[in-house]
Parts: structure tokens; C-alpha cells; sequence
């Protein structure tokens, strides 16, 4: 499937990379190698996974670096044989400025954003971590993990995408598999179409698709997830970002349970009441 859509290489550093141990993982590095389909970011050894993916033609060099971040949790027991390229980042900056002087575009791959996975926004380091990256020499940063759009700004005339969404995911839907909840937000996801031409990126334009609830799926340039002045104004301290903090773990989940439409509102808020031991259980 992968192959007849286009896919021609995919990221390997994130915190799923052992989820069906060294055999599921040696099973995908197979599946991708026989269907010619390049990977970067994991692989049996550690000099591998640390390994940049580059592609060069007669006009243009390109070098791709993948990273995951800790805050996503890619824990993988010692001795495992399997690895993730982990985001250091002194180590990060030394690739970056050393691959800078061989390949015209830089590229940084990073699953990250742990603590706000399914928020609309990053967490409170994020852009200020991005802005480094960009100062140390990359030319754009691609962020995943999130599940959710997040949004991407142009920093020094480089794009930042903190978080994409879900193009391809297993639990994609209206329906989670435990709860009837409309969390449209895993329905939702952000494709970036660089044109590279004369050793530089000449244009980014950003599209966006959709999956409606009878499966049909929008897809149309967008450009409403450009940062705005309220993105700034939220990371420009941390006491403001703390307030929306607050909201995404505290108030936003309630929201999410009144919405779903398995319980009838009277059980929701007996539910709620005991969560808070107000109330037994019901």
C-alpha cells in the first residue's frame, strides 16, 4: 500500500519503534527494504540509526536527519538490538553544522512533544528548541508525535512544523476503540510540499486533509495553522503557556467526556462527581 501511494522513505525514530519487539521491527525494515522504500532513524545497530538519509541529483544535495526527543518515551531495553536515534542536542548541532558544509538543505526530522500528544499546541521548549536547530544551520524542521495539527511558523524565512497530525494511523476515526468520543482532531492532518530547485528551497506550500465522519476525505491547500499573534503571545512567557496547560490537561478532557454520546448527560456528570469523590459510582 505504501509503495503504490508514493511513499518512498519514512522515519523510523519514535517511541513505537519496539512496540511488536526485534522481530515485528526486523519484519518492517524488511517490508520497506524489498519495496525499495528508504528508512531513517532506527535500525539493529546504533551507527545506523544515527545515520543520515542523503539524496543528491546534478542540481541539488539534500541530507535528512531523524531524532526522536525522551519526552515521547522510546524506551527499549538494553541488549534489545533495536535503536532510535535519541535527540542529543550538542550532538545535533555538531551533525547539523558538519553536514551543512557537504549538502545544500538541511532537513530535521523530530518526534517530540511528549507531554501535550492531541493538544494544539507544543510544549513551552519547543519553538524556542526549534529556533536553535534553524540558527544552527537547518533549513526546516518537521515535527510528529503530536496526533493532532499543530502550528508551523516561518522562523528567519525557514518553516517549523511542530506537529502534522495523523496522515496514517491506526486509530484514526471519530470512534476510539474505548470510548465513542468525536476527537476530530485524529481526523485531521498537515502535508507540506517543499520544491527544491538550484541548491535551495524555492517554496513550501502547505495542504491540509480531512476524514469526514462517513469516511470521505477533504483535501485542500490551507494556510489557518500559520502561527499567529496568540502563538506568540502564549510562548512569549511561561506563565501564559501554563494557563493553556492547565487547560488541555484539566478542562479539555471534560469537554471531550461530556461530548460522547454513550452515556446520557445525567451519567456523565455522576461520573465526573465520582472522579472527583463527590459522588459514588455509578
Amino acid at each position: 500500500y505504501l509503495k503504490h501511494i508514493g511513499v518512498n522513505i519514512v522515519e523510523l525514530a519514535h517511541n513505537h519503534a519496539y512496540d511488536t519487539l526485534k522481530e515485528g521491527f526486523e519484519n518492517t525494515i524488511s517490508f520497506l527494504d524489498n519495496n525499495n522504500i528508504r528508512h531513517i532513524g532506527a535500525a539493529t545497530n546504533i551507527e545506523d540509526a544515527q545515520k543520515p538519509l542523503i539524496i543528491e541529483d546534478n542540481d541539488s544535495s539534500i541530507c535528512i536527519l531523524n531524532f526522536v526527543h525522551k519526552d515521547t518515551n522510546p524506551t527499549i531495553p538494553n541488549g534489545a538490538g533495536v535503536y532510535v536515534n535519541i535527540f542529543d542536542y550538542q550532538r545535533v548541532k555538531k551533525e547539523i553544522q558538519e553536514y551543512k558544509r557537504k549538502y545544500d538543505i538541511i532537513i530535521v526530522l523530530l518526534h517530540w512533544g511528549g507531554r501535550t500528544e492531541g493538544g494544539s499546541l507544543p510544549d513551552f521548549y519547543q519553538p524556542s528548541l526549534a529556533h536553535q536547530i534553524i540558527d544552527d544551520g537547518a533549513d526546516i524542521v518537521i515535527g510528529t508525535h503530536s496526533h493532532a495539527i499543530q502550528p508551523y511558523e516561518v522562523y528567519k524565512d525557514k518553516y517549523i512544523f511542530y506537529g502534522l497530525g495523523n496522515f496514517c494511523f491506526s486509530r484514526i476515526g471519530y470512534k476510539t476503540p474505548n470510548k465513542n468520543a468525536k476527537m476530530f482532531w485524529m481526523c485531521q492532518s498537515l502535508i507540506p510540499i517543499i520544491s527544491i530547485e538550484h541548491k535551495q528551497i524555492t517554496s513550501i506550500e502547505v495542504y491540509q486533509t480531512d476524514i469526514n465522519k462517513d469516511g470521505s476525505v477533504v483535501f485542500g491547500q490551507c494556510h489557518k495553522h500559520r502561527a499567529s499573534k496568540l502563538f506568540y503571545l502564549i510562548f512569549s512567557n511561561r506563565k501564559i503557556w501554563n494557563i493553556y496547560w492547565f487547560y488541555f490537561r484539566h478542562i479539555r478532557p471534560i469537554i471531550e467526556f461530556i461530548s460522547t454520546d454513550t452515556m446520557t448527560l445525567r451519567q456523565k456528570f455522576k461520573k465526573i462527581g465520582h472522579k472527583l469523590g463527590l459522588t459514588k459510582n455509578i
